[in-house]
Formats: C-alpha cells, structure tokens, sequence
C-alpha cells in the first residue's frame, strides 16, 4: 500500500523535482491507535498528505 502511495506522489510531483533516483524512508512508523488497518482510509491520506508535503519542499 505504501509503495502505490510513494509512487502516486513521485509522480504528482515529478514536473517540480530534480532528475535522479529517490530514495523514500519511513522514518517513523504511523500510530497503530490511531490507524486501526494498514488500508485504511485514514492512513491512506496521512501518507499521501506527508508524501505531498516532503516532496514539495524536495522539489523547491
């Protein structure tokens, strides 16, 4: 699920970001209590908001 997420958002974002190969790492594992599921909505949009938000400040 996270790797669609992660490709989803490279390509979004690819017209404003470098040329190269990137490397995405989960820093921080998302909190279990609060995103009952792995494929879930919720965290769905938590990581596609964080990916968006990364990204945008990667590509300035």
């Amino acid at each position: 699920m996270l790797r669609r997420q992660v490709r989803a958002a490279m390509q979004r974002h690819e017209g404003r970001l470098p040329p190269g190969l990137w490397l995405v790492r989960l820093r921080q594992p998302f909190a279990a209590a609060k995103f009952k599921s792995a494929d879930s909505g919720a965290l769905r949009e938590a990581a596609a908001a964080e990916l968006d938000r990364l990204l945008a400040r990667a590509g300035q």
